[in-house]
């Protein structure tokens, strides 16, 4: 077997990470750059095939990227892994896309101004979902959301034209803070639309991954075993649950709690990675700690993620020996004392206050020695 080579790509911001086992490649998050990163990806790895394509949930800046790759000429994915989540109101999404836009605005219009207010100071927008609950039960399968696409092709250009009008009020400051998270709801909901849709006209095979993390009764399952499985998901085929409303439903799909982690495991070949996203890792779960292992730090190593180093601390007793990898863009407030602080050799793609230019961060599993050694790369000098 060739050797195993992990890239955290440098894309401006958000998270990006390339890996390869042998004659397979997977690819977890893309960055928020659309146009950009498909040319990055190609110049950095050199390779315009994947087997495996992640989107571990919907935040621009893992999600855009994808979107980009997905709609390039001459770049492929086999397989696209999509959080279940988007599933509940995909098929509002395909077929009524202006009635969702419509009930999308009216949740929001009757949240109160101080409600709306707190969510204008809320990094993670889960509490939005404690807004609305509905009764109903609504059953999804994968297969019949496949037989809607066909349907999409005459709104496609109006809703280009629509949501980029919203995009350029949301650039405009200041902005009404109602209709700012209007503008960020209604665009997290079109690049949902957006990435199934590439995914499926790409002719990539989509699987479905439920989180599960919330639940101590149910183990992750699925995925590829030797090469990529879930920690805190289940692939299903389909979903049944109740019915939320547009702005719960859009809430839920950007949290960053319930974002995918993945984990290639651990072989003859190499130690294993855990892909974290921005999840604080608080899942019931296990995770498959391994000694040697890359871990890419969660939500670009940001103090309100501290209960993953916590959780590590105390499920490994600081005993393993492990390899952080941060991925990030310009921000004076990351990353937080809990990076900083843990044990392990660190690396980013841009460190703080460090006038250095941005780096991809190259790694390749020494077989000798069984440790990942870095290639061309400087490690973490983030002050």
């Amino acid at each position: 077997m060739r050797d195993v080579i992990f890239i955290a790509i440098g894309v401006k911001q958000g998270d990006a990470f390339f890996m390869e086992k042998g004659d397979r490649r997977l690819l977890v998050d893309g960055g928020k750059s659309r146009l950009c990163f498909p040319r990055q990806f190609v110049r950095v790895t050199g390779r315009k095939r994947v087997h495996v394509l992640v989107c571990t949930h919907n935040d621009s800046d893992h999600a855009c990227g994808l979107l980009g790759f997905l709609r390039k000429k001459g770049l492929f994915a086999d397989e696209v892994w999509l959080p279940a989540s988007w599933m509940d109101r995909l098929k509002d999404l395909i077929c009524k896309p202006e009635d969702f836009l419509r009930e999308l605005t009216a949740d929001i219009g009757e949240l109160s101004d101080n409600f709306v207010s707190y969510l204008s100071r809320l990094g993670d927008r889960c509490a939005i979902a404690e807004t609305e609950k509905k009764d109903s039960v609504t059953e999804v399968k994968a297969k019949d959301l496949l037989e809607l696409v066909g349907q999409t092709n005459a709104l496609e250009s109006v809703l280009q034209v629509f949501y980029r009008s919203l995009q350029h009020f949301y650039d405009l400051k200041p902005l009404n803070k109602r209709l700012k998270l209007m503008v960020e709801a209604a665009s997290a909901s079109y690049l949902i639309r957006q990435i199934f849709l590439a995914a499926y006209r790409s002719g990539s095979l989509i699987r479905w991954f439920d989180y599960v993390g919330n639940n101590n009764q149910i183990n992750a399952s699925g995925g590829i075993r030797d090469l990529l499985v879930p920690v805190n998901a289940v692939e299903v085929g389909q979903i049944r649950r109740p019915k939320r409303s547009a702005l719960e439903y859009i809430a839920l799909t950007r949290s960053n709690k319930q974002s995918l982690v993945f984990a290639s495991p651990k072989d003859e070949f190499s130690s294993g990675v855990l892909f974290t996203a921005d999840s604080d890792l608080s899942f019931s779960q296990a995770v498959p700690w391994d000694d040697q292992m890359i871990i890419t730090s969660p939500h670009h190593g940001s103090e309100s993620n501290r209960y993953a180093y916590i959780r590590f601390s105390q499920e490994t007793a600081r005993e393993k020996d492990v390899v952080w990898v941060r991925s990030d863009g310009n921000f004076m407030r990351r990353p937080g004392r809990s990076y900083l602080a843990i044990s392990g050799r660190k690396y980013c793609t841009r460190c703080r206050n460090c006038e250095l230019r941005k780096q991809n961060v190259k790694m390749t599993f020494s077989k000798l020695n069984r440790v990942w050694k870095p290639i061309k790369t400087r490690k973490c000098r983030c002050v």
